[in-house]
């Protein structure tokens, strides 16, 4: 129980510790900000997906003449 006892003491020691709580937060800023350039390439993406996906298609060329609806 004296590991429990010693951990319990450098967490308190660490958690008064203004540098291991600006180091910490520093992190987790990282990782917010590489999730959200993640994030937003992946949206822009699916915009262009979008965008061509919602562009009018060509009807298929009718290889007979045109408002020719029979067969050739």
């Amino acid at each position: 129980m004296q590991w429990a006892g010693k951990a319990m003491d450098v967490l308190t020691r660490s958690s008064n510790n203004n540098i291991v709580i600006n180091t910490f937060l520093v992190g987790v800023f990282a990782a917010l900000c590489f999730r959200s350039a993640n994030q937003q390439n992946e949206i822009q993406a699916l915009e262009a997906e979008k965008t061509l996906l919602l562009k009018p298609t060509k009807p298929p060329r009718n290889p007979c003449g045109i408002g020719n609806n029979s067969f050739c």
